[in-house]
């Protein structure tokens, strides 16, 4: 994940973001076909960086506030909180709960 995260981080830093593409888009700097091509050579960068879909899921989990240490040490959650304040071990109800905070689109992809 650290290789795709830098070149994700270059990759912005050099403009090549999606959503500096769509700007480019909206602006019309670039037509549909040449951004189509863009974005695609940006997914296949992220996949030939280690983008797959277990990745996805952790990022979309992140998303909606669990961490990938909050499901391994599930033991190890409860007592008390960063913030010392008592909270229940992770579990499966927390993580249907988040998982409906994604939307249907990335449900989707889940299921």
């Amino acid at each position: 994940c650290q290789q795709l995260t830098s070149s994700r981080v270059t990759a912005i830093k050099d403009g090549r973001s999606v959503s500096e593409y769509f700007e480019s888009l909206a602006g019309g700097l670039e037509d549909k076909e040449s951004m189509k091509q863009k974005i695609d050579d940006e997914i296949k960068s992220a996949l030939d960086a280690g983008l797959n879909f277990n990745v996805l899921c952790n990022i979309w989990l992140f998303d909606v506030g669990v961490s990938q240490n909050e499901l391994m040490n599930e033991s190890e959650n409860e007592g008390k909180s960063r913030r010392g304040k008592s909270r229940k071990p992770f579990g499966v109800a927390k993580f249907l709960n988040r998982l409906l905070g994604m939307n249907m689109k990335r449900q989707g992809l889940v299921f």
